[in-house]
């Protein structure tokens, strides 16, 4: 890879982890507030408010949230985030346990199976030892119960393995037939939880061989017997076992068999844990009633927690304090601690609602994102995500659960509920648009007034066989602030709002189908382009007047055209105006700038030669999004990764995926650049990331002043030096204070990057270096100088 370009470094040291990290820290009461990003650095903006596991070490608490697990301490109430980026080696954590035996040391489990130890200032990954077994069948982990210091039980849909955390190996592999859910220890005997009822291997470790299974004996529970047991505990003496309707506990010396919970087909056992002074579980009532918390400190008297805090329980875990830490979902109140009184006590942390990303648009730093999604098919999902809003380091998040403008009303009518939400563009006057395939157009304003367009107070039309539904299915604005909205479905397909408030809306069925999808706009031009559905690409010229359909030009293009497929997943304009077509198999671009109405003007698509055959770029790949730096490189998201183009597509500057990045998916579903910042936001699969990009927006000539960052440059940091607000790829020289040229660059849009060493590789010596930047347009071009002070 060029040195020039962004290198991925290895970004899990094992002097990086839990105490030393440099992580986004907050105050367990305040909102996210962003640092600046350094060159090369990857982020993650994932959901907060929904963890689904807990667990209680000495010094903090970690709950696992979609894609990365968050600590809070209880010393200082610091907030600490790992994830794929930071500490993590995978990006999808399934299960946190902390080892009583062992402070402070963490295992996070993974959804393929893998264990990953965090023990102070150690991270070692045990990823291989489940997915690469000769294992049939599912492999999904169940739980991870820590039952001696270098002990802990892993439960599987297969059986179980012993994990010892210190040594990271699996000293046994217990294969049965049904799943286990759970394990506990209750003297010398081994308990399970499988989905044939509690079982038990006594003496456990006086046995020839653990893994004969007819040495498990079935264990009577009373009104459960013959139930999957999915939970078990062990307190004051007795064996607790839970299943999914109901809880029992179990005197193994005596038998004695006592129903805590009656069965009923009500009561589902989310959780068991318990500690030396007390038991605790979770349920859910599966008859109506709300999830519960329920207590105990003596195995005899049981009462129920007031949980003003929580809406969904997935689990909670005793605190040394006598509180209780909670896995628990609230659009509100986020990762929520109960103290000893019963009080919430919540940490409230900016991010988006969900991990579905479908589109992006960014302006001047604010990113708005469209958290629907569609079949494969362009059918309805009926997803409620809705849309997030990025601004100033913090997140807002617009969906039917918090937005009355966008929810069913009391009498239901299903014209007045926003699902789906797929498209999304910031107005000139910073008006924020979200577009719903079901359905309708929401706009934002600034004052928070939220106003829904469809075809009631608009040129949207409902879909010709749906009629109940205005499928808005692609956003875009042009030069003069017009809104352009692809109506899928609608007799006239194709609409635009004017900045005054007017709306018209345009047949392009002449020249294709109303079935639109995405839609770019050519701000030289005003020239629409939009992705007919299976059909290619249409362009369309309004003409001067909206109202005149006299004036209106279209033309569709497909394979004739040479489009390597008729199914487009992706359309954009790059910097010179060249549309380019990304489909199921491969990209082409279309070079008549201007003028793609001309007889003559046909795709062409970039070819590239690999090992001596030339072949087409990208021959064979779905190719979901694309965007353009300042710079005019591409950056393009398939199924397999994120690729970059030089500026020319003869060259591909950087490819990341899973295994070479901090990348959470492979499955790229959106791009997109802003400029104001550099950064590019990626949308994947499992959620949304941005990278610190080395290109910047730019203008032809230079202004006042440019920034370099960091100022000063301190020993330790040995990154990139980046010197922002340059003009268009403007030639920059550094030389030290005797004129002695050091280096020699040129911009990338508007940004210029120094690795910090001189011609020779050798790092200079401190003092201050001059920054010469000279523009590449104008007689003679206008320059301007800077200072770069090096402390060594």
């Amino acid at each position: 890879m060029p040195s020039s370009i962004i290198s991925y470094r290895h970004y899990r040291s094992l002097a990086s982890v839990i105490f030393i990290l440099t992580l986004t820290c907050f105050v367990a009461s305040g909102q996210t507030s962003e640092a600046p990003s350094q060159i090369g650095e990857w982020r993650t903006h994932l959901p907060n408010k929904r963890p689904t596991d807990v667990a209680v070490c000495e010094s903090f608490t970690a709950w696992r949230t979609p894609g990365s697990v968050i600590l809070r301490f209880r010393e200082n109430n610091e907030i600490r985030r790992l994830d794929k980026t930071n500490a993590l080696s995978e990006a999808d954590p399934k299960l946190v346990t902390c080892n009583p035996f062992i402070p402070d040391q963490l295992l996070v489990t993974y959804e393929d199976g893998g264990i990953e130890v965090l023990d102070g200032d150690r991270a070692i990954s045990y990823n291989d030892a489940i997915s690469q077994t000769d294992i049939f069948g599912r492999r999904g982990i169940n739980s991870v119960r820590i039952l001696e210091p270098n002990l802990a039980a892993v439960c599987a849909d297969f059986g179980f393995l012993f994990f010892d955390p210190s040594e990271g190996v699996f000293r046994e592999d217990v294969r049965f037939d049904e799943a286990i859910y759970d394990a506990a220890l209750f003297g010398d005997d081994l308990y399970l939880a499988s989905e044939r009822g509690l079982l038990r291997l006594p003496n456990f470790r006086s046995q020839p061989t653990i893994r004969d299974t007819s040495r498990y004996e079935t264990v009577d529970v009373g009104v459960l017997d013959g139930q999957p047991i999915t939970q078990l505990g062990v307190f004051g003496g007795r064996v607790y076992a839970g299943s999914g309707n109901g809880l029992v506990s179990v005197l193994p010396a005596g038998g004695d068999v006592r129903a805590v919970l009656t069965p009923g087909g009500c009561f589902g056992v989310r959780e068991i844990q318990a500690t030396d002074q007390r038991i605790l579980f979770t349920y859910r009532d599966a008859c109506g009633g709300p999830d519960a918390l329920i207590t105990s400190s003596n195995g005899l008297e049981f009462s129920q927690v007031t949980l003003d805090c929580s809406e969904l329980i997935y689990g909670a875990v005793p605190l040394p304090s006598g509180g209780v830490a909670l896995a628990s979902f609230s659009d509100s109140a986020g990762l929520c601690e109960l103290t000893a009184d019963g009080t919430c006590d919540c940490v409230q942390l900016s991010g988006p609602f969900s991990t579905d990303t479908y589109a992006i648009a960014t302006k001047d730093g604010r990113v708005a994102v469209a958290g629907g999604s569609l079949t494969e098919q362009a059918g309805y999902a009926f997803n409620n995500a809705g849309a997030y809003f990025f601004e100033d380091g913090a997140w807002t998040n617009v969906n039917p659960n918090n937005t009355p403008a966008l929810q069913l009303p009391e009498t239901p009518d299903p014209d007045d509920v926003l699902l789906d939400i797929i498209a999304v563009a910031i107005g000139e006057d910073s008006t924020l648009y979200a577009g719903a395939f079901f359905e309708g157009l929401a706009a934002l304003a600034p004052s928070g007034e939220v106003i829904v367009y469809d075809e009631r107070n608009s040129s949207l039309g409902i879909h010709l066989g749906d009629t109940e539904r205005v499928r808005v299915s692609g956003l875009d604005t042009d030069a003069a602030g017009n809104l352009w909205v692809s109506n899928h479905g609608a007799d006239e397909a194709l609409s635009v709002r004017t900045p005054e408030g007017e709306w018209f809306s345009f047949d392009v069925t002449s020249c294709g189908s109303d079935r639109l999808l995405d839609l770019t706009v050519d701000a030289r031009t005003g020239i629409v382009y939009v992705i007919d559905y299976l059909g290619g690409v249409i362009a369309f010229d309004p003409g001067p007047d909206f109202a005149d359909t006299s004036d209106d030009v279209c033309r569709r293009f497909d394979t004739s055209d040479n489009l390597p497929e008729v199914d487009v997943r992706s359309i954009m304009l790059d910097r010179d105006g060249i549309l380019w077509i990304g489909t199921v198999n491969g990209i082409a671009r279309l070079p008549c700038t201007g003028n793609p109405f001309d007889e003559d003007c046909t795709a062409n698509r970039p070819t590239s030669e690999v090992d001596g055959i030339l072949g087409f770029f990208f021959d064979g790949e779905l190719v979901r999004s694309m965007t353009t730096d300042p710079g005019d490189r591409k950056w393009l998201g398939t199924d397999n990764g994120l690729f970059l183009l030089a500026d020319n597509t003869d060259e591909q500057l950087a490819f990341y995926n899973e295994d070479n990045s901090p990348l959470l998916d492979n499955r790229i579903t959106a791009l997109a650049f802003d400029d104001a910042t550099g950064r590019l936001w990626i949308g994947t699969e499992a959620g949304l990331m941005s990278l610190q990009t080395e290109s910047t927006g730019s203008e032809p000539f230079i202004f006042d002043a440019v920034e370099v960052y960091p100022q000063p440059v301190r020993p330790e940091y040995d990154g990139p030096i980046a010197i922002r607000g340059l003009a268009t790829n403007a030639n920059v020289k550094i030389t030290d204070a005797a004129g002695r040229l050091v280096f020699e660059t040129d911009a990338i849009g508007g940004q210029a990057i120094w690795n910090g060493t001189d011609y020779t590789g050798s790092r200079p010596a401190s003092g201050v270096y001059l920054v010469w930047a000279s523009a590449v347009v104008g007689d003679p071009p206008n320059t301007i100088v800077a200072k770069i002070a090096l402390l060594r």
